[in-house]
């Protein structure tokens, strides 16, 4: 069985990811926390129209993540400044997939035919994967141009939101990618250790005043 919890913080992540004014940005409310459960079913939605929405969902969103894909490796081989209007696009362009997810969220929870619980969380899972290798994509281009605050921001909060379990592939890829980010990362003054000189442990010797002839 699966926990619809560990599938439907898509619209968690894209509030959360919302950065200063420098970084890309998403927009979009808060996805309530949902703890409920559905049992394995793998006969699809109840109605064909249904299945036929899914699939439409589905392959808009992987659709998404190829556009993704080809931004990412244009910016990555030739990329001049951090705040380029295209990349801001890509990752924008994750706020349709949760607008879709949305849908499927109501039916994984409300839905009162197991199958079509089950069905939605299915579409949920093709969603979230999109969504998730399409931050890393992001994050990958934007340290391979040396913008690594934009990329650090993007891990950083992305793994804010995924974790557990469900998510242990995506989130080693994740940590494995911040390492990166870090290692290659330039120490600026200001995170430097200032170097505080050493104290001389020479004392001077006191002055000693000779006396006077008789």
């Amino acid at each position: 069985m699966k926990n619809i919890a560990a599938i439907v913080a898509i619209a968690v992540l894209l509030s959360a990811c919302a950065a200063p004014t420098y970084y890309p940005t998403y927009s979009s409310p808060t996805t309530p926390t949902v703890t409920e459960t559905a049992p394995d079913n793998d006969s699809g939605f109840s109605s064909e129209e249904e299945d036929r929405k899914a699939d439409a969902a589905i392959a808009s969103a992987q659709q998404t993540y190829a556009s993704i894909q080809a931004t990412t490796s244009s910016f990555s081989l030739r990329g001049t400044k951090c705040d380029e209007p295209a990349m801001a696009v890509t990752v924008s362009s994750l706020q349709s997939v949760d607008e879709v997810a949305r849908r499927y969220i109501g039916i994984a929870t409300t839905a009162p035919d197991p199958a079509d619980r089950e069905a939605a969380m299915d579409v949920l899972d093709e969603l979230n994967k999109v969504v998730l290798d399409g931050l890393l994509d992001i994050a990958q281009a934007y340290r391979s141009r040396k913008c690594f605050p934009y990329a650090k921001h993007i891990i950083t909060e992305a793994k804010r939101i995924y974790s557990g379990p469900a998510y242990a592939d995506w989130v080693g890829a994740m940590d494995a990618e911040l390492a990166a980010i870090t290692a290659q990362e330039p120490v600026t003054p200001a995170m430097a250790k200032p170097i505080t000189p050493a104290k001389s442990s020479t004392k001077k010797k006191a002055a000693v005043k000779k006396p006077q002839s008789l």
